[in-house]
C-alpha cells in the first residue's frame, strides 16, 4: 500500500488526486492539489507578465516549452533564489543582466566598488541557493525514507492485525468447542446425579413411611405402656392399702387375744371391705385426658390421706407439665417422706418450673437444700443430684 505525501505541506496526496490530475507527481517528489493551485505555473506567468529578463543559459525544456523566466527582481538589482521547493527548478546559472548595474560616471573607482559589490552579493545568492536545493534534496531524501518506513510499518501492522484476527478467530472457536464440551458433560452429570437423588428420595419416602408406621405402633405401644404403668400402681396402691388393712386386723386381733375379745369372720370381713372415698379418683389417673387426670390428683391431695402417697408419686412422671407440677405440689403439702425418692429422680424433668417446683416439695420434707439450682446447666444439676441420692441412700428411712 502506498502512502503518498506532498514535499511542501507534508499533508498527505490521495491516489484519486493523482489520478485525475490535481496533484503532480515529478520523480519521487510530489505536490497536492493546495499547493500546485498555490504554485501553478499559470499563476507565476501570470505574475511575471510584466517581463521579467529570462536567466542566462536556461534551456528550453524537455517537450520544446518555453525557458524558464527568473522572478521579478525584487528591489534594485538583486534577484531573489528560484523557489526552493519547486521540483522543476534547477540550480541557475546565474548573469548579470546588460546595464544592470551602471556605474555612475562620476568616476571609475566609484564604478569599480559598486561592481564588486554586486559581484559579492550575487556570489552570496549563488551559495545560497546550492545550500538551500542541497538542503531541498537531503529532506526529499528523508521524507522518501520516512514513507517507506511509513508504509513498511503500515504493512507490518497490517499483517499484525491479521494475524491476531486469525489468532483471535482460532481462540474462539476453541473455546466454543470446549465450552460446549464442558455444558455437555455438566449436563450428563447433571441428569445421572438428579437420577441417584430421585433415587435416594423414593428410598426416603419408603422410609418415612415405615416410620410413620413404627411412629404409630410406638404411640400405641406408649399408651399400652402408661395404662400397664397406671395399672401396676393402682395394683400396687391397692396392695399396699390391703396391707396396712392386714396390719390393722392383726393389730387388733392381738388386741383381741391380749383383752380376751372375740373378733368375728363378720367383723373382718367389714374391715377387709371398708375402701376409702377417694379411691374412685384413684381410677381415673389412667385416663387418656390430661384434665381428667389433673382434676383426680388435685381430689386425692383434698383427701390429706397419706395412702394416697403411692398413687400419686407415679405421676411425677405424666406427659403433662400441670400434671407433674400439680402431683409435687400436692406431695409437699403431704409432707411423706415415702415421696422422697421419686421426688430426688423428678429432679430431672426436662422442664425447670417442674425441678423448681419439686426442689422446694424436697426441701420442705427433708430439711436439706445440697445447692440445687433448677436452672443450672445440666453438668452442674447432674452432680447435686447426685448428691441427693447419696444423702437418701445413707439417710432414708
Amino acid at each position: 500500500m502506498d502512502l503518498n505525501f506532498c514535499d511542501i505541506c507534508n499533508e498527505s496526496v490521495p491516489l484519486a488526486d493523482l489520478s485525475g490530475g490535481s496533484a503532480r507527481k515529478i520523480g519521487e517528489r510530489v505536490i497536492c492539489t493546495s499547493c500546485e493551485s498555490a504554485m501553478s505555473h499559470d499563476e507565476l506567468e501570470g505574475s511575471l507578465s510584466g517581463g521579467a529578463p529570462v536567466l542566462d543559459g536556461a534551456e528550453p525544456g524537455v517537450d520544446g516549452s518555453a525557458p524558464s523566466r527568473a522572478p521579478a527582481p525584487v528591489s534594485g538589482p538583486f534577484a531573489a533564489p528560484p523557489f526552493a521547493s519547486d521540483p522543476v527548478a534547477t540550480p541557475p546559472s546565474l548573469s548579470v543582466p546588460a546595464g544592470a548595474f551602471s556605474p555612475p560616471t562620476e568616476s571609475r573607482g566609484f564604478r569599480g566598488g559598486i561592481f564588486l559589490i554586486g559581484l559579492i552579493a550575487v556570489a552570496s545568492l549563488v551559495v545560497t541557493s546550492v545550500v538551500t536545493i542541497e538542503l531541498v534534496d537531503r529532506i526529499t531524501s528523508l521524507q522518501v525514507e520516512t514513507r517507506k518506513d511509513r508504509a513498511r510499518f503500515a504493512n507490518l501492522l497490517d499483517s499484525s492485525q491479521r494475524n491476531l484476527a486469525a489468532r483471535v478467530d482460532d481462540l474462539d472457536r476453541e473455546q466454543s468447542a470446549s465450552l460446549s464440551a464442558g455444558i455437555d458433560t455438566i449436563r450428563v452429570g447433571q441428569r445421572s446425579q438428579a437420577a441417584k437423588v430421585e433415587k435416594k428420595l423414593k428410598q426416603i419416602e419408603t422410609k418415612l413411611a415405615e416410620l410413620s408406621t413404627l411412629g404409630g405402633r410406638l404411640a400405641n405401644l406408649e399408651n399400652q405402656s402408661r395404662e400397664g404403668q397406671a395399672r401396676v400402681t393402682r395394683l400396687s396402691a391397692d396392695l399396699s392399702q390391703l396391707n396396712r388393712e392386714v396390719n390393722k386386723l392383726m393389730e387388733r386381733w392381738m388386741e383381741a387375744i391380749e383383752t380376751g375379745d372375740v373378733v368375728t369372720a363378720a367383723d373382718s370381713e367389714a374391715a377387709v371391705d371398708e375402701v376409702p372415698e377417694w379411691m374412685e379418683h384413684a381410677t381415673r389417673l389412667s385416663s387418656p385426658s390430661a384434665a381428667t387426670r389433673w382434676n383426680a390428683v388435685t381430689a386425692l391431695g383434698d383427701a390429706k390421706d397419706e395412702a394416697v402417697v403411692p398413687y400419686l408419686v407415679g405421676m411425677l412422671k405424666d406427659p403433662d407439665t400441670f400434671v407433674r407440677i400439680a402431683t409435687a405440689r400436692i406431695l409437699e403439702d403431704l409432707g411423706s417422706l415415702e415421696a422422697v425418692p421419686n421426688l430426688i429422680e423428678a429432679l430431672t424433668d426436662t422442664e425447670v418450673v417442674v425441678r423448681e417446683v419439686v426442689i422446694t416439695a424436697l426441701r420442705k420434707i427433708t430439711g436439706e437444700n445440697h445447692r440445687f439450682d433448677p436452672a443450672a446447666p445440666e453438668a452442674e444439676r447432674s452432680r447435686r443430684v447426685k448428691a441427693w441420692r447419696e444423702w437418701w441412700k445413707k439417710n432414708g428411712v
